[in-house]
């Protein structure tokens, strides 16, 4: 039987499927910091097409990442991707490195036509994040205003 892959509708929709398919994923780390892109691609619907560990070490500069992350293959002909960010033992809350290599993701996304829908932190829980995850669009309007259409 054929299967389509997922509906990804939101971020939510998405860390779902972070859980379900890459927290148990042989190549995740639960103990290092890791960045994984979920693929999307649109069929009338957006549907998450694939999770790929981009790098599960730090980075100098921001820069540096988003070149490391469009030079990867699996970023060549997908328009959408989300972003994730697994910080084991840490608050989501994203900091102001965070910001910037978002920032610096979607620059260069914008240069090859690729969007980045949203750059998602997942964490500890906390009394401020219960579900242990941050989503980069519910930072406040004027940090976020030249991360998202």
């Amino acid at each position: 039987m054929n299967t389509k892959p997922p509906i990804c509708r939101s971020s939510t929709a998405a860390l779902v499927f972070w859980r379900e398919q890459v927290a148990t994923h042989p190549n995740l780390n639960p103990a290092a910091e890791n960045f994984w892109v979920l693929t999307l691609e649109w069929d009338g619907e957006r549907r998450l097409t694939g999770a790929h560990l981009v790098s599960s070490r730090a980075f100098g500069n921001s820069q540096n990442f988003a070149d490391e992350l469009f030079a990867s293959a699996f970023l060549r002909g997908v328009p959408e991707f989300l972003l994730v960010h697994h910080r084991p033992g840490t608050n989501p809350e994203p900091m102001p490195a965070d910001i910037d290599r978002a920032r610096a993701i979607v620059a260069a996304g914008r240069t090859k036509k690729i969007e980045m829908l949203d750059c998602l932190l997942v964490g500890n829980s906390s009394d401020a994040h219960p579900s242990g995850t941050f989503s980069f669009r519910r930072l406040p309007k004027a940090l976020r205003a030249d991360l998202f259409k």
